[in-house]
């Protein structure tokens, strides 16, 4: 290639090799530029999706394999020098793929002579004397590759180590990035390419080039240095949007389209048929961009890159939905946390995503939404299941926080995609809603189950009401318990609009998000359900259903507002629900009086599952004295009346301090009966009380008078050693020259309190205070009592003694 606008590589497609010739250029990685990302440890997913590309590539062996543009300036600085302006990252990768495969197939030479001049690398790096001189060094070694372990793990066995090992390595080179990160794609290559065959020749090939580059010298249209520098002064590759329409507009050129819908574009008033990617090319420089530029706002995502979010979330959920879940979580994970928008185009294409289905439903749908210069059409009417305003600007943002918002979009868009209109939208996304919104997402594999349920169920999408009312329809990849709800639910809305308001109101409650299995559980619709199969019970019947289902909703929805528990005052709903039972959930080795958002110990979850502890919510609720109007009047109430509590729940119910004590996850650890403690964080290595002692203190010493004795307390303790247990402490009598304190703990070492009385500096105990302990029952300074009446009994008579001492 020579400096001339005539003899340029302008727009050719050229091998990395081929901007090498023996009277070409060398490349240098200009001074603006990034340090090495592709080689960073956090890079992994980039780096392993580019090198399976390149490896497959290579080994299928056919031309013309293309890697994007590579923009840069031929002989601005030197007429012999190449400066990348964008396509440092895959050049930076294609020289280390070409020295790996020559020094592991012996063709050092032939390397040699395509890219050393004298003893220099003519791949350098401006932004690091380090790193160019570490490309020379390269260069220069002789590297026995296929004597090295392919995966043994010990790091002087990888290739890194190997050179790291080698006398020219300076050991200052471990705090350069770029060589660092040179270092990492090295052992990655070794990792990919260390098994396979011999393909250096194929990355070689001149005639017929394998791996190869869109190249665009800038100078030949006369790019001044200031763009130059703007274009890269955050590093950022150049115009990565223009880089996806070109390989987006290529891919539908070489696309085979068997099921393709016509499509038309119409000039100066006539209409004719246009090819698919003409089509694309018109619109997405016209309509589609208006439709984005809708949503552009001063401080917020760019332009280009909402296009490309919402090209890309539409091409993911369409991977998942047709690929086996189990062959491809890696890759779909990979891509549901990729945010490198640069390198995004290369990992999908890799991956196939952008097939046929793909491209004609992502046009479908923008043109479906496309709305003249305004933010897209709207479908619905209500927001509460699906707001489209919203979750589009989510999309768009790449604003995705949870799996059912990526659930709901996709079922939103295939839902326009196939029926092109928004009848039966509504009564499809509540349904999804529902199911999405209250099925729990552990690991990727449950969000890809729920995409393919998705898929299937799109058949009868517009009218999915009538489905669910089939007998047995099939609904996978979803909360089995959510899928009986909505068949139960598709039956009532059935029987007419007075049973459809009070569904939908019961499930736009906030907290419940549409699930409301408890109402149908208490109201007696779920058993007749269960047993029938429908509810399609008498007029008289169905009164005696709607009315229960009502007053549960009514009542419900006193207690439970928008974000969860209504804030009363003193904890009386669990005080009065624990009147009822013990309805506390497990998490690990604990219980809670449960919070408001948590998969395990939530009130949703609670009112979710059919369980005993749900029953005693049923229970609170049908108490007489129960009122929705009265809420917090009526529980208090039915504290103050509760009888027949006999076991540990009983001091919980009287005393609110016992629960404002825990901590944020409001757990206790329950061993036993006779073993609770009450803890702060989330372990027992953090601080805790223990249970009888604590309600000893809040409900008998607090703010009781034990004089001689100046002052109470409780000493909660961290970790669960038996000699260090939470205790009540009654302190501060001085007698002559000791200071006493008594010290209450339960259960540490046999059953019941444990009263010991201590010195605070460990002194010998005077002959008149043991003789006063062996009066009231000490055996030296301890003694054991089962019950708090005896405890406060002996505290009574021993305070009493002492004083008697005191007046001596």
């Amino acid at each position: 290639m020579e400096n001339s606008k005539t003899h340029s590589a302008v727009g050719k497609r050229l091998a990395f090799h081929q901007l090498f010739s023996k009277k070409g250029h060398d490349i240098e990685i200009p001074i603006i530029q990034r340090d090495y990302a592709q080689g960073r440890p956090g890079a992994s997913v980039v780096r392993d999706l580019f090198l399976d590309a390149l490896c497959k590539y290579l080994q299928e062996n056919k031309p013309g394999r293309d890697l994007d543009f590579v923009y840069g300036s031929i002989g601005k600085y030197d007429a012999n020098l190449f400066i990348p302006l964008d396509g440092q990252q895959r050049l930076t990768t294609l020289f280390l793929l070409h020295w790996y495969l020559a020094n592991k197939e012996g063709r050092r030479d032939d390397l040699r002579e395509l890219l050393q001049r004298g003893d220099k690398s003519r791949f350098r790096y401006e932004t690091r004397t380090s790193a160019s001189e570490f490309c020379d060094s390269l260069m220069n070694c002789d590297l026995a590759i296929t004597e090295l372990p392919l995966a043994n793990g010990h790091p002087s066995h990888s290739v890194s180590g190997a050179i790291k090992n080698c006398n020219w390595y300076y050991l200052s080179w471990d705090l350069d990035p770029t060589i660092q990160a040179m270092l990492t794609m090295l052992d990655a290559i070794h990792k990919k390419f260390g098994p396979c065959g011999l393909l250096f020749d194929r990355l070689v090939n001149h005639e017929h080039p394998i791996i190869t580059f869109h190249f665009l010298n800038l100078e030949d249209f006369e790019l001044t240095d200031d763009l130059y520098v703007k274009m890269n002064a955050r590093g950022k590759p150049l115009t990565p949007f223009e880089n996806f329409k070109a390989k987006f507009e290529a891919l539908l050129e070489n696309l085979k389209f068997e099921n393709a819908p016509k499509y038309y574009l119409g000039f100066n008033g006539t209409v004719s048929e246009a090819p698919v990617k003409k089509y694309f090319a018109h619109r997405i420089d016209t309509d589609w961009a208006n439709l984005f530029w809708a949503y552009r706002e001063e401080k917020g995502t760019g332009f280009d890159e909402m296009i490309m979010n919402f090209v890309y979330a539409t091409a993911l959920h369409h991977y998942v939905a047709k690929s086996d879940p189990k062959a491809s979580d890696e890759s779909i994970g990979a891509l549901l946390r990729d945010k490198n928008k640069a390198t995004l185009f290369h990992a999908y294409f890799s991956l196939q995503c952008f097939d046929e289905k793909c491209t004609t439903d992502l046009m479908a749908l923008l043109d479906l939404l496309k709305n003249g210069d305004s933010k897209a059409r709207r479908f619905l009417s209500d927001d509460f299941y699906y707001n489209e305003r919203a979750e589009i600007k989510r999309v768009l943002d790449d604003g995705f926080d949870n799996f059912p918002q990526r659930i709901q979009f996709y079922a939103y868009c295939q839902y326009l995609v196939r029926w092109g209109n928004a009848d039966g939208l509504f009564d499809w996304m509540r349904v999804i809603h529902n199911l999405s919104e209250n099925t729990q997402y552990n690991k990727d594999e449950d969000f890809f189950r729920s995409i393919k349920s998705v898929k299937r169920l799109l058949l009868f999408s517009n009218n999915i009401l009538s489905f669910l009312r089939r007998e047995n329809p099939s609904i996978q990849g979803f909360s089995g318990d959510q899928a009986i709800e909505e068949r139960i639910k598709s039956h009532l809305i059935g029987r007419g609009k007075q049973w459809e308001d009070a569904i939908y109101k019961a499930e736009h409650h906030g907290y419940f998000k549409g699930q409301i299995a408890f109402l149908l559980n208490f109201s007696g619709i779920e058993d007749y359900f269960s047993n029938n199969q429908h509810c399609n019970w008498s007029s008289e019947e169905d009164q005696v259903y709607y009315e229960a289902f009502n007053n549960y909703f009514l009542k419900s929805s006193a207690v439970f507002e928008g974000n969860g528990l209504r804030k009363f005052e003193e904890h009386i709903w669990e005080r009065a629900l624990l009147s009822k039972g013990d309805y506390l959930l497990r998490e690990g080795s604990n219980k809670s009086f449960l919070i408001d958002n948590d998969r395990d110990i939530s009130w949703k979850r609670l009112l979710k599952d059919d369980s005993e502890e749900r029953g005693f919510v049923k229970k609170l609720l049908d108490d007489e004295r129960f009122s929705a109007a009265e809420i917090e009047s009526s529980l208090a109430n039915i504290i103050e009346e509760a009888t027949q509590i006999d076991d540990w729940r009983e001091p919980f119910v009287i005393l609110p301090k016992l629960i404002d004590y825990l901590g944020y996850k409001r757990y206790i650890r329950f061993y036993s009966e006779e073993k609770i403690y009450l803890l702060r964080g989330e372990r027992m290595s953090g601080y805790h009380a223990e249970y009888y002692s604590y309600t000893l203190y809040v409900n008998s010493i607090e703010n009781g008078d034990f004089s001689p004795f100046r002052g109470s307390g409780y000493e909660e303790v961290k970790g669960d050693d038996d000699n260090d247990q939470p205790c009540v402490v009654i302190y501060n009598w001085e007698y002559g020259e000791n200071n006493f304190q008594i010290q209450i703990s339960f259960g540490a070492f046999e059953a019941g309190f444990k009263i010991d009385i201590v010195e605070a500096e460990g002194n010998e105990f005077p002959e008149e205070i043991m003789q006063v302990l062996e009066n009231v029952g000490f055996d030296e300074w301890q003694v054991f009592m089962q019950t708090e009446e005896e405890v406060l009994d002996l505290i009574g008579r021993l305070c009493n003694e002492l004083k008697g001492l005191e007046s001596v």
